[in-house]
């Protein structure tokens, strides 16, 4: 049973897309992450996000490290939440900087250009791993 604004893919491509509607019990409208573009197609194309990481583990061309990526991929939702803007706006009163991914030293671990504010020393970072290399005191408490 799929869900509106569940994340599904189609079989043959791989390609994302959002789930929008079921017509009929034998078909689904999605719409496409890349164009969204809405789509018909019959139940057997359209892939959950299990079904997904089901066909990229059994997939013999891809190497471990593919694989991952590929995983990672299917779980990441569209577009990523940062989407390396501004992550907010400021109040007036606001005690918050305002933070964009660009006034943090640069990610070279991931693609989403997400900004974290460590717990441990309340400096902002890209990621965990940018965090541990830029910081000579201590590592971050996962």
């Amino acid at each position: 049973m799929f869900t509106a604004g569940q994340r599904v893919f189609v079989a043959q491509s791989g390609q994302a897309a959002t789930f929008v509607n079921s017509p009929d019990a034998d078909s689904l409208v999605i719409r496409l992450d890349s164009t969204e573009e809405e789509v018909a197609l019959p139940r057997s194309n359209v892939l959950t996000v299990e079904e997904r990481i089901r066909q990229i583990q059994r997939d013999p061309s891809l190497d471990g490290k593919r694989k991952a990526m590929a995983i990672q991929d299917a779980h990441r939702t569209r577009p990523p939440p940062c989407g390396g803007g501004l992550l907010r706006q400021a109040d007036a009163g606001d005690a918050f900087p305002t933070l964009s991914a660009s006034s943090v030293p640069a990610c070279s671990h991931y693609a989403a250009q997400c900004v974290i504010i460590a717990a441990c020393c309340g400096v902002p970072f890209q990621c965990r791993l940018c965090h541990d290399e830029h910081t000579q005191d201590h590592k971050i408490d996962r």
